[in-house]
């Protein structure tokens, strides 16, 4: 922190808005900005864009919360694993599971990602059927 009788404006002429700034403490602007982010990650219309990022509520986002065979609500899987002490930070957002009949795992993932990957599938089977092709005709 720069002491008030050791502080040097870094602008020397400038708009107000400018020296305004060159006067706060960086820990004050990191705190703010700290602050906006977690607000901006409780916000509504806000959505997760990676499985890192905490799903609101702690429930899953894209995917219907409760488990399709026996209507149980999903929780995380590494959660329900006790192999896995993760940290909160370690923890993938996206996989769930039924802790009661553990019928599989479900990715929360949007319908945008799932229809990637089907095209992507699609796209290495294509690929895969003109090598073999290509292979049997040398």
């Amino acid at each position: 922190m720069i002491r008030l009788d050791e502080w040097r404006p870094r602008v020397a002429r400038g708009t107000p808005l400018l020296r305004l700034l060159d006067r706060f403490d960086e820990g004050v602007l990191g705190h703010r900005c700290y602050g906006f982010c977690t607000w901006l990650a409780l916000h509504p219309a806000w959505r997760p864009t990676s499985a890192a990022h905490p799903r609101p509520g702690g429930r899953p986002y894209y995917i219907d919360p409760n488990c399709p065979t026996c209507g149980t609500p999903l929780v995380l899987w590494d959660r329900l694993n006790e192999r896995s002490p993760l940290t909160d930070d370690q923890v993938w957002h996206d996989e769930w599971i039924c802790s009661q009949c553990r019928a599989g795992v479900f990715l929360d993932w949007p319908a945008s990602a799932w229809e990637a990957v089907v095209e992507a599938e699609a796209d290495l089977a294509a690929q895969d059927r003109e090598d073999r092709r290509g292979s049997h005709g040398v």
